[in-house]
């Protein structure tokens, strides 16, 4: 987590102490060094930011035991500091993202426990300085999907996540996530636990999305109110019989649409000999807002990988971005039920993409995390003829450091992310910021 305009970071390599250098003239030739911890194992990649207020904050790294550590300096000479220490000893991964309408972030990830969790944080202010960190009810967790997140129109989060053989969603009581109360949605037993997507229309009520094995069907949960109190299980395709041809479906994205009609992308693998794989995009668009039919297509006939990050524009048209075997592309519905579309190339973009805004004028903006960074590719008009990627999160700790998660936009049009980094298995948040500085994390 950073400010947005630190001034040159100094670098400095201990073996045992991380310290902060104070100069005291141009050529530092009489520095005062402060002794913020001690101990074996300390240092390996030290830096410290500048900030404009003068205060320098301080990164270093507890090698033994795998933390990260931060000293925030409380004086510009760094007389003193606070030191934070992360030190929760979990595995954190797979997040989600929301934003308040006052732009506070919201966040799910799984973590561990006693087995896997589904935890949910709340930011008090923009900065999520200190977040509020609970536990939800349900028990534990399937590890085999994403818990999804959305903020209804009154402020309370909803979230839906899957168990063993299952899905469940929790429907919180206030705005904190303080109680709630656990909505049943596609049962147990029934291996539904592979894909857990959420949307809400617009009058806040939730769409879920799962699918049931070994059939490889896909369905929808329709809540009729926003509370998810009762709802009707819709079928949105019937793809080949898993135990026939190994089919396997994945990524999904979900939106809702004009009308309020769902609209679902999703991969689909299949294996119909020893060792030949092939794969398609599939594109679903309900004709109804009760989604009492459905329109399917294949809009792709490349198997896709990681995420297919899932848009649609003001005039009712989706957008999506591809990864697949042929070079990264943005895809455009040329109509609101895709029956055509087109692709504008992705130049120099890499990484792996889990979630696509829209800023003023429908233009694109996506993440792509990579080893050591994540970033948003900020394109330039609407066929992103030339995107730029600005750093978000930067770890190059080490090799094993790769950074990723969903991107969202808040009201200025500013790219907020929740990325799990996998060597450490923490959670992370990146939100914008003036020269300010971070404290805690989630994980």
């Amino acid at each position: 987590m950073r400010g947005n305009q630190p001034s040159r970071p100094r670098h400095i390599l201990m073996s045992d102490r991380s310290v902060k250098p104070g100069c005291n003239d141009g050529s530092c030739s009489a520095p005062n060094l402060v002794t913020m911890d001690s101990g074996a194992g300390y240092g390996g990649t030290t830096v410290a930011l500048a900030f404009a207020n003068g205060r320098p904050l301080v990164h270093f790294r507890d090698s033994l035991r795998a933390d990260v550590r931060v000293a925030q300096c409380t004086t510009a000479a760094c007389t003193a500091f606070n030191r934070r220490t992360a030190l929760n000893g979990v595995v954190a991964r797979a997040p989600r993202l929301a934003l308040r309408s006052d732009g506070r972030a919201v966040s799910v990830w799984q973590r561990t426990g006693s087995g896997l969790q589904t935890a949910i944080a709340t930011c008090p202010d923009l900065a999520c300085s200190v977040p509020v960190r609970r536990q939800l009810l349900g028990g534990n967790a399937d590890n085999s999907s994403r818990p999804a997140l959305a903020i209804r129109p009154d402020g309370r989060p909803f979230v839906y996540y899957s168990t063993f053989g299952g899905s469940e969603a929790f429907d919180c009581g206030d705005a904190e996530c303080s109680t709630g109360t656990q909505r049943f949605v596609s049962g147990t037993g029934n291996s539904t636990s592979q894909v857990t997507e959420m949307a809400l229309r617009s009058d806040g009520r939730p769409v879920m999305v799962y699918t049931r094995s070994p059939l490889a069907d896909v369905y929808a949960y329709l809540c009729d109110d926003i509370n998810c109190s009762s709802g009707v299980e819709r079928l949105i395709s019937n793809e080949p019989d898993q135990s026939l041809e190994s089919t396997q479906l994945g990524p999904f994205a979900v939106q809702i649409g004009a009308g309020n009609r769902l609209i679902v992308i999703y991969g689909r693998s299949t294996q119909p000999g020893p060792g030949n794989f092939v794969g398609v995009t599939r594109f679903a668009r309900c004709d109804d807002a009760q989604c009492s039919s459905v329109t399917v297509r294949t809009v792709n006939t490349e198997q896709p990988f990681f995420g297919i990050p899932l848009a649609v524009r003001s005039d009712g048209r989706p957008l999506f971005v591809e990864y697949n075997n042929s070079p990264r592309a943005l895809a455009s519905c040329d109509n609101a039920d895709c029956s055509t579309v087109t692709r504008f190339p992705l130049a120099g973009v890499g990484d792996i993409h889990y979630g696509l805004a829209l800023r003023g004028g429908d233009i694109p903006v996506f993440d792509g995390g990579s080893l050591g960074s994540i970033g948003a590719w900020i394109c330039n008009n609407a066929s992103c003829s030339s995107p730029q990627r600005s750093v978000l999160i930067s770890d190059s700790g080490s090799a094993g450091r790769q950074l990723y998660g969903p991107l969202v936009l808040n009201a200025a049009d500013q790219a907020v992310v929740a990325a799990e980094e996998t060597e450490l298995a923490d959670v992370h948040l990146a939100t914008p910021m003036s020269n300010a500085l971070f404290a805690n994390g989630f994980e």
